[in-house]
């Protein structure tokens, strides 16, 4: 197993299942063995694991990154814009100074 599947594994990630769709019993018969919201919820899930895997491939490649999360809010105006900017600025400036940033 290499980096890139162990890391895979570990966030989650997996290869899809064979699906069957030559019959068409066939494929009906798989999408009813799953709940609408099993799928919603797969799909959802998908770049929260994808996010995992690279911050973790981030961190095996540059051991001392740290994650920053980048405030999430409402801009109405230009103002808003300028304020958030100069959060986000800050904030990645205090942990650049402290090493590599991955940006959430």
């Amino acid at each position: 197993m290499d980096e890139r599947d162990d890391i895979r594994k570990k966030s989650g990630i997996t290869d899809v299942p064979a699906l069957d769709m030559a019959e068409h019993e066939q494929l009906v018969k798989m999408v009813k063995g799953y709940p609408f919201h099993w799928w919603q919820n797969s799909i959802d899930e998908l770049s929260g694991r994808v996010d995992r895997a690279r911050e973790m491939a981030s961190r095996l490649w540059e051991p001392r990154s740290q994650a920053v999360d980048i405030p999430r809010r409402t801009l109405k105006s230009e103002k808003d814009i300028q304020e958030w900017l100069n959060d986000v600025e800050k904030a990645l400036k205090e942990a650049l100074s402290k090493g590599p940033v991955i940006i959430r």
